[in-house]
């Protein structure tokens, strides 16, 4: 499957009121719907599972597209009965739980939608042709329960829901493409990346934007790139991009949602399956500086690791 060029969002900067009231059940507003996809890949029902600022921008895209929503949270058990894209919002530790709350014949239609080195939990659940993502987007809850999203603009998906997923998101000014698998994987790569450095010397240096990161820490970025890079490129079996080129992307993204300042608390908590599993794969010394510039402790950080980091 050929790679194809989004359409960009009517802007990168997208704000919605509050959307109407919903529930864990079908609201099919505009008549009966016996299908939850047509053959045009509009969606008419779209599932998700997670109620986060992701999901939530999620649904208030498919909402102001006519189509009526399903949302599980945790501990609800995603429906039997129904067809089509199951989005799941939710963080990669609780994708084990999302998997044992999806009836079996339902695991191809989970769409995922999670940053992070899932790829050796995907395969070994066999799910690794689901459908995926990797958002570039930001989504801030303000006040009156009004999201703002702001648009990286290199949104990708891949696999069997890949067109109607590219669609919602276009519709809610998320500029979004299709790309065949391996230059999923090679993509994958480069946004693992940015979840492990930005958020590390962001940190380090007091809690800055990730805006100023690219702006005053370009070369602290371009050496952790070049660490870490190749360890993922080896371990994926995928070409490597020109890291210089890897690292320019990676900037202006961050530039493009300058005033995001990345969690270290989401980040120790996604461990694992962040830094963590660069650190299992290799330690390596530019890493190992800024982790404990950080202040971070290493041994505590591997033993919550544990049996969560799937080796390449």
């Amino acid at each position: 499957m050929g790679e194809k060029e989004g359409l960009p969002g009517p802007s990168p900067s997208v704000s919605w009121d509050e959307p109407r009231p919903y529930a864990s059940t079908v609201r099919c507003t505009y008549g009966k719907r016996t299908s939850a996809w047509t053959m045009s890949n509009r969606v008419a029902q779209w599932e998700l599972v997670g109620d986060g600022r992701i999901g939530k921008a999620l649904r208030r895209m498919a909402e102001r597209t006519d189509a009526s929503t399903v949302v599980y949270r945790r501990g609800q058990n995603v429906s039997e009965r129904r067809k089509g894209p199951v989005l799941v919002c939710t963080r990669a530790e609780a994708l084990s739980e999302v998997l044992s709350q999806t009836p079996h014949k339902r695991w191809k239609d989970l769409c995922f939608l999670q940053n992070g080195a899932i790829e050796g939990w995907l395969n070994q659940h066999e799910l690794q042709d689901n459908t995926r993502a990797i958002l570039y987007m930001s989504a801030i809850e303000g006040n009156h329960g009004q999201m703002k999203v702001e648009d990286g603009r290199r949104t990708v998906a891949t696999g069997p829901w890949q067109e109607p997923l590219c669609q919602l998101l276009r519709s809610g000014g998320v500029s979004c493409r299709s790309v065949d698998r391996d230059r999923f994987q090679t993509l994958a790569a480069e946004k693992l990346l940015w979840g492990c450095i930005f958020w590390l010397i962001s940190t380090a240096t007091g809690g800055c934007n990730v805006g100023t990161v690219a702006r005053h820490h370009r070369d602290d970025v371009a050496g952790l790139a070049e660490e870490l890079y190749p360890i993922a490129a080896r371990c994926w079996n995928h070409p490597r991009a020109d890291t210089q080129q890897v690292v320019e992307g990676l900037c202006s993204y961050s530039l493009a949602i300058e005033d995001a300042v990345p969690s270290p608390t989401m980040a120790v908590q996604e461990w694992p399956w962040r830094n963590g599993w660069f650190w299992e794969q290799q330690p390596t010394e530019k890493h190992g500086w800024w982790l404990r510039k950080a202040a971070l402790n290493l041994p505590e950080l591997q033993a919550l690791a544990g049996p969560h980091v799937f080796r390449a």
